[in-house]
């Protein structure tokens, strides 16, 4: 009833070594994670918001802090000028002639 021929055995002999290695290979291939051990999801867009939007006020409250600190130079720059001038004025009253 079955009209194919018998295999020859070097045939068999070949199936045999391609299933051997079939077989090592696999023992060599690592289980995929079980739902337990799959890696967590990435996190949501919002959560990247969030830490962005932190981020960017932690930014925007050094740079406040920052800009008074340069108001405060800037002020004392100028008083410093505006004492200079006097001291200048006073000078030149004093010496009957412009100084600088």
């Amino acid at each position: 009833m079955n009209d194919l021929p018998a295999p020859a055995p070097e045939h068999l002999s070949v199936l045999d070594r391609i299933e051997e290695a079939v077989r090592a290979s696999l023992e060599r291939t690592p289980e995929p994670p079980g739902e337990d051990e799959a890696p967590a999801p990435p996190p949501a867009p919002e959560a990247d918001f969030e830490s962005l939007e932190a981020c960017l006020e932690r930014a925007e409250a050094a740079a406040a802090g920052a800009e008074e600190q340069l108001a405060a130079e800037q002020a004392a720059w100028e008083g410093w000028l505006e004492r200079l001038r006097a001291l200048r004025e006073k000078l030149a009253e004093a010496g009957g002639g412009p100084v600088g």
